[in-house]
């Protein structure tokens, strides 16, 4: 049997080990944000979406006096968002090479097959949870500070260098319009500084960087003079700005709870948030969630020291270290779970309700095998394994949603 006879064959085996579903839950275990978004999750078709959005309410309630006039009910205000849908594709490749080193020991060649999926359902979930805390629409994973002519890229103090491998291809562009900084295009990080470390970098295989605090760092092909090329990312969802085409300036009422400058954190500012979360949110802010970063993760651990209530029963068992099932107390709907997610923005804490969201599918951690093959021949390379989705994200309510800025790290 040949190699091309091996690799052919290989698709069975490797759907009966791994099918579609097994994949996508090796995925959603691999990012903390990965099960929030399957949640609020539709399969849907169609070329783009449209979906109604509540502004605010109608006035249709008096106090009555005998004999009076009733009052004239107004209608509730909406007003219709849309969506188009956009696609991420990881790939892996099966060389010639690969195969034909292992055909005189095919049990090889399965094992290193099996792995497959595995490979691509950790990529996968890491790009999708990336590109979902994407720091504008465009997709920026950093922005930049002043680099002068080297291939040390500097960045923000609080960039989130997670957001980044060695080997990752990225681009450097203005993030008012999409445009590559002189010839940051297509460039390969080689290193990059550690997230904990005061200052923050990324090294190119260049030695042209110039960048100013006006540019970001994004992913290859990421967004290319503004046309994005990504889903609708959290962080601009949650916010004041406009979305979907609706403005906050027409329609104030369409908004998150947003500390822009929050400082030192404290257990009075998270109560504010929650409070004005449940205070304006359509949902009954059922099911909400808190994301933080590990920095402030250690931050709130702190500031549960002092607030800590000793009973008999955990005296008997006094444990060092940050406790990492935590949870929020001031919601009237029960606790809210505080999840940590390295690749979000390291100096926020974000509140989220799965109610003001949904993430518009037509497709949903599926197989390139509409030929009925998942090996497709890729020219003189061997076979390649093609994994997509594809969707957009949207919010309904954003008074669903909250966020602090700029803790004190």
């Amino acid at each position: 049997m040949s190699y091309y006879d091996i690799a052919a064959t290989m698709a069975n085996v490797l759907m009966v080990r791994y099918p579609v579903k097994d994949i996508a839950d090796l995925g959603y275990r691999q990012q903390a944000i990965m099960p929030f978004i399957n949640k609020v999750r539709g399969k849907y078709g169609g070329k783009n979406f449209s979906f109604t959005i509540l502004t605010h309410r109608g006035h249709d309630t008096q106090f009555y006096a005998e004999g009076g006039t009733l009052v004239t009910p107004t209608a509730e205000q909406y007003v219709r968002g849309y969506l188009d849908p956009t696609t991420i594709v990881t790939k892996q490749i099966l060389t010639q090479e690969a195969i034909s080193d292992s055909n005189d020991s095919n049990g090889s060649l399965f094992s290193a097959i099996a792995e497959l999926p595995k490979r691509i359902a950790k990529n996968h979930a890491f790009h999708i949870a990336n590109h979902a805390w994407a720091l504008d629409s465009l997709g920026k994973l950093a922005t930049c500070g002043v680099t002068s002519a080297a291939s040390t890229i500097v960045l923000a103090t609080t960039a989130n260098t997670r957001k980044f491998f060695r080997g990752m291809v990225v681009d450097v562009k203005l993030s008012s319009s999409g445009a590559v900084s002189g010839d940051l295009d297509s460039c390969t990080i080689i290193a990059l500084s550690d997230p904990f470390a005061s200052s923050q970098y990324i090294v190119l295989d260049t030695t042209t960087g110039t960048t100013t605090a006006l540019h970001g760092v994004y992913m290859q092909d990421c967004a290319s003079t503004l046309t994005p090329y990504v889903w609708n990312p959290i962080p601009v969802l949650v916010g004041t700005g406009t979305v979907h085409s609706i403005s906050t300036t027409t329609y104030p009422e369409f908004k998150s709870y947003v500390n822009t400058d929050t400082g030192s954190l404290s257990l009075a500012k998270i109560q504010q948030m929650v409070d004005w979360v449940e205070a304006f949110h359509e949902g009954a802010a059922k099911g909400l969630v808190m994301y933080a970063s590990p920095e402030v993760i250690i931050k709130y651990g702190d500031l549960l020291i002092a607030d800590i209530r000793y009973t008999q029963e955990n005296l008997k068992r006094i444990e060092g270290g940050y406790p990492t099932d935590i949870y929020y107390r001031g919601g009237s709907m029960g606790l809210i779970p505080i999840m940590k997610d390295s690749l979000m923005p390291k100096d926020e804490i974000f509140l989220l309700s799965p109610n003001a969201f949904h993430f518009y599918s037509t497709a949903w951690w599926e197989w390139f095998d509409k030929g009925g093959s998942k090996f497709i021949p890729a020219s003189t390379l061997g076979y390649e394994l093609r994994f997509f989705s594809r969707g957009n994200m949207g919010i309904k309510d954003r008074s669903g949603t909250g966020k602090l800025q700029a803790i004190n790290l």
